[in-house]
């Protein structure tokens, strides 16, 4: 234990310089070892026994993960998405929605036939249970015009 100790001093003394490897190197992962470095040395004993380059792979990223996590985000994205649709499309709205529309109808559009018109012809289509009218005509497909 002490000699582990010995090995990684030299960590605390150099960041991001390791003296004492991360992990094990390819052949002692092979046989499932850890690696054992005398002090000072890079290369680890049984590799140093054997006349084998000690290598030391970088860790594999986490791409497993990362991609789960983006996949959720783009789905919750896509989600909030559709409910941000919904919340401004005027022919999914509440009764309460449609007379809070009412109330906020700008000084200059209270007397515009066709903003209440198109205002009642929503609160209408949202009685029917929000479904389509069979009453489509000319009024419903043309723009509205404001003054």
């Amino acid at each position: 234990m002490e000699d582990k100790k010995d090995n990684c001093d030299h960590k605390v003394h150099r960041k991001k310089v390791f003296q004492c490897r991360p992990g094990a190197c390819t052949r002692c992962k092979q046989v499932k070892m850890k690696c054992d470095f005398a002090p000072g040395e890079q290369t680890c004993q049984r590799c140093k026994s054997k006349g084998y380059p000690c290598l030391v792979e970088a860790p594999k990223p986490n791409v497993y993960k990362h991609g789960r996590l983006l996949t959720k985000i783009r789905q919750k994205d896509a989600i909030i998405e559709t409910l941000l649709k919904q919340l401004h499309n005027p022919y999914l709205a509440t009764p309460y929605l449609i007379d809070e529309y009412l109330k906020r109808v700008s000084p200059s559009d209270v007397n515009n036939a066709n903003v209440i018109a198109w205002l009642s012809r929503l609160k209408s289509r949202e009685q029917i249970g929000m479904g389509c009218s069979t009453n489509v005509g000319e009024e419903d497909s043309g723009p509205l015009l404001h003054d």
